[in-house]
């Protein structure tokens, strides 16, 4: 590993683990720096596989399987969900977000067929410029629409997060949910209207304003 490297690669490191530092990441010390790695792996366009993230960190810390196995024990760790990312991931949107004239999120469902299993994702992005930027999402093992409990805990912790900034309290928060057929629930609606002043828009049908 040459010498120019190893400072990169510290660098981005102390960077990550500054700015977890910031946002306070609730995890622990030994969690934080394995996330830190990972994503400095990631970012260097390293395949996103146990093997080869294992390999990539074993020129740092000693033995390929060793690393192999404590990302294997950082990704089984019930503390590791989706749900840590969308306070860090808000406050890294910051400077796109207060631009806004208002938060437009986008409820979205794919799913797909892989080695003869069905995979279901739930996901909820943010609209800007016509781009989505995905806050949060869940996986389901099964083929079907989603359910009116899972709309809720997909959508949940980014209302949550986004209202717990002090720097969008300034403004009236105006959340869209835009969705396909599958989400025009009127109980969807009811739980929505519990949470703050939001307006469900259906894609191309109607628009129910709480």
């Amino acid at each position: 590993m040459g010498m120019h490297y190893i400072q990169t690669y510290t660098y981005l490191e102390a960077t990550i683990l500054n700015l977890f530092a910031t946002i306070k990441l609730q995890l622990s010390k030994p969690l934080r720096t394995t996330l830190a790695e990972l994503i400095v792996c990631l970012l260097e366009n390293n395949k996103a596989h146990i093997s080869k993230l294992g390999e990539k960190l074993s020129d740092k810390n000693a033995g390929v399987m060793a690393c192999i196995q404590r990302i294997r024990r950082f990704l089984s760790n019930p503390r590791i969900s989706p749900t840590l990312a969308v306070v860090p991931l808000i406050y890294l949107m910051r400077p796109l977000l207060e631009k806004l004239p208002e938060i437009i999120l986008i409820v979205d469902r794919t799913d797909l067929k892989k080695r003869r299993r069905y995979i279901n994702i739930l996901s909820v992005a943010v609209s800007y410029k016509g781009h989505a930027l995905p806050l949060y999402w869940m996986v389901f093992g099964k083929k079907g629409n989603s359910s009116l409990e899972q709309w809720k805990q997909v959508l949940f912790p980014v209302i949550a997060g986004l209202q717990q900034m002090s720097w969008l309290s300034d403004k009236p928060i105006h959340i869209h949910v835009v969705a396909d057929r599958e989400f025009a629930s009127p109980k969807l609606a009811e739980w929505l209207k519990t949470k703050s002043s939001i307006w469900m828009t259906q894609k191309q049908v109607t628009t129910i304003s709480l």
